[in-house]
């Protein structure tokens, strides 16, 4: 696997890991399919084909930010403006330095904003676990691009962190509500981050020949910024892999053959949820005489 730094108009010739290519031209690349593409084909690959693009919200601005904090403190410092005494992005200060500022306002925090990313860096680095986990050495934001051997299909995935000592996991940076055990598996489970990290793993080792570990470190969002690293079960990763194969397989199909088709259309019997049927059929026997 080749390992490269970004530059701008650089060819991608599969495998290879590219170091510091900003997160917006990562995910501005068409060829080949993400994680975030098989969730589409999921749904159905017309979903995917010729689903509505989504535009980039505040807070996928301030998780990319909050990744860049915490692991990539130094280039944080260096790229992002934080405007300490403005509380609003309404504020002319923070429209002027939109205009002015060459990153753009992505890379543009109000006070709040900086304050609340400052916490969740201090609190997560201050723990010892997470901080073993994120501050090796190793490969951080790291864009991977390499072929599925089955389908022959370019897969990439963007990596949080991979460290190069290979008994630690690779880490995958998670900002939750909730953080408990019974909470987050909802999360893995609607979210598919059990797809995700089935997919990056086996992405690494086709591209390396190794064997990794998986771990979601759940941080959450308000104070006082609980967190909990998680490893993923290998019961969880055989679903994932069954998942994203059949995802991948479905993709690569639609492609060579440019049909992206929706739902089944053929009529079907529909019912209202079984636990609304059983909750009326207690109320009919507790009142029907």
């Amino acid at each position: 696997m080749k390992i490269l730094d970004y530059t701008s108009g650089m060819q991608i010739d599969p495998p290879c890991l590219i170091l510091n290519m900003p997160d917006a031209v990562y995910h501005s690349i068409s060829f080949g399919i993400s994680k975030s593409g098989l969730d589409k084909i999921a749904l159905s690959p017309a979903h995917y084909r010729f689903g509505e693009k989504t535009e980039r919200s505040r807070a996928m601005v301030i998780g990319a930010a909050i990744h860049c904090a915490l692991l990539q403190p130094d280039l944080y410092e260096s790229e992002y403006m934080r405007l300490h005494g403005v509380t609003v992005r309404t504020a002319s200060e923070y429209k002027a330095a939109c205009k002015e500022y060459s990153l753009g306002p992505d890379y543009i925090l109000t006070g709040p904003e900086s304050d609340h990313i400052a916490g969740m860096q201090a609190c997560v680095l201050a723990d010892p676990n997470a901080k073993r986990l994120l501050t090796g050495d190793g490969y951080r934001e790291a864009s991977l691009f390499v072929r599925d051997p089955v389908t022959q299909v370019v897969v990439r995935v963007r990596f949080d962190f991979v460290p190069t000592d290979l008994t630690l996991p690779i880490v995958d940076l998670k900002k939750t509500r909730d953080c408990r055990p019974e909470k987050f598996m909802r999360h893995i489970h609607e979210y598919r981050y059990h797809v995700q990290a089935a997919l990056y793993l086996d992405a690494w080792n086709w591209a390396t020949g190794e064997h990794r570990m998986w771990c979601n470190l759940a941080v959450e969002e308000t104070l006082p910024h609980a967190m909990k690293p998680y490893l993923m079960g290998p019961e969880s990763l055989i679903l994932g892999r069954k998942l994203y194969r059949e995802n991948l397989n479905a993709f690569a199909e639609c492609d060579r053959t440019n049909t992206w088709p929706c739902y089944d259309t053929t009529p079907e019997l529909i019912e209202v949820p079984d636990w609304v049927l059983g909750e009326q059929e207690i109320t009919t026997g507790e009142t029907g005489e």
